[in-house]
């Protein structure tokens, strides 16, 4: 009996031996999945990163870009709006010429009248 005792102890010492080289395998497992996922997940962040600065490389070019077209688009209605009024200026400058010259005639008009009324 004390023969079969200890087989039996040998048998269930094998079988924890057995069980906790399982067990540390699986942790061991558990430890390499848990770093290949930090892994992963350190790539996925940094090609993240990468993609984001690339993103707001380009929203900030484009923002140049637009920037850019809408002062040329600018300076071209200010050259416009400059020769609108110059062409407004030149034709009140022509009216008020014309004013000039029919309140010249109007009172070259009205001195006619009134030196002919006091020779008559």
């Amino acid at each position: 009996m004390a023969l079969a005792a200890a087989a039996d102890l040998r048998r269930l010492g094998g079988i924890c031996a057995q069980d906790y080289d399982n067990r540390i395998q699986a942790v061991m497992s558990i430890r390499a999945d848990a770093a290949r996922s930090v892994a992963d997940f350190e790539e996925a962040h940094r090609n993240l990163a990468s993609h984001i600065r690339q993103r707001m490389g380009d929203l900030d070019a484009a923002r140049r870009q637009m920037a850019a077209e809408q002062r040329r688009e600018l300076i071209d209605e200010h050259i416009r709006l400059e020769a609108t009024v110059g062409q407004m200026r030149e034709e009140l400058a022509d009216d008020v010429s014309d004013l000039h010259r029919a309140y010249s005639d109007f009172t070259q008009q009205v001195q006619a009248r009134r030196s002919k009324k006091r020779r008559a």
